[in-house]
């Protein structure tokens, strides 16, 4: 049912490259097929969620995280390493989203595809407001293991929700899920925030902006 409800939503949001979507983002030539940009059924890229993605262009290497002098010195983690935010970046760091990023092309004429945005250009360019890196320096941390929490610590707790490593005020409806990396057992990543299957909120985010909700999600006032 979970597999099902993800198909039904991504339909209807930018996410959704194939001719029907609603986006500013058109994929050719393989009409209709959603999935297939991001997904595999067979030899994925990586096997948990069936990537079907080379990585991007930009060297994990390149990247530039978010680092506060005052309580959070990220200096030492000047790279993206193995998070779940490397497989939004293959898209998001401005490189072409063409046939050769893809590992299986389900094209009977053996043509490569191209994905062109609003202006007529390739991929997620560089002057776009969804390219993100290799900056990230102005954003949200991300790839960094979580090793505070707590009200005295103005945090919600680390909680096991169904399964999944959340983090989660007292006064909050959602649990914000971490992820197990190489940098820790409970890292943030692009996908704490955002959901990138459910366009009910803008920007997939995972809770409304309303009432700062997705940010008092983790932190207290």
């Amino acid at each position: 049912m979970l597999q099902m409800a993800w198909g039904a939503s991504i339909t209807s949001s930018k996410h959704n490259l194939s001719t029907n979507g609603p986006g500013d983002y058109r994929a050719y030539p393989y009409g209709a097929q959603i999935c297939v940009y991001c997904h595999t059924p067979h030899n994925p890229m990586i096997n948990l969620p069936l990537w079907n993605r080379q990585p991007g262009t930009v060297a994990a290497s390149s990247y530039r995280l978010y680092s506060s002098s005052a309580s959070m010195k990220n200096i030492s983690n000047r790279s993206i390493n193995d998070g779940v935010s490397l497989l939004c970046l293959s898209c998001h760091d401005g490189s072409p989203l063409g046939g050769p990023m893809l590992i299986y092309k389900p094209s009977l004429t053996g043509e490569s595809y191209d994905v062109l945005g609003p202006d007529g250009e390739s991929g997620i360019a560089q002057t776009r407001n969804s390219r993100k890196g290799p900056d990230l320096t102005n954003h949200h941390p991300v790839n960094f293991n979580v090793t505070i929490s707590g009200e005295e610590n103005r945090l919600g707790d680390i909680l096991n929700q169904n399964g999944f490593i959340v983090m989660k005020t007292a006064g909050s409806s959602v649990g914000m899920p971490l992820f197990k990396t190489s940098r820790g057992e409970n890292t943030l990543e692009c996908a704490t925030c955002h959901k990138v299957h459910d366009p009910a909120n803008p920007s997939f985010l995972r809770a409304s902006m309303a009432g700062n909700e997705l940010c008092l999600a983790c932190h207290i006032y």
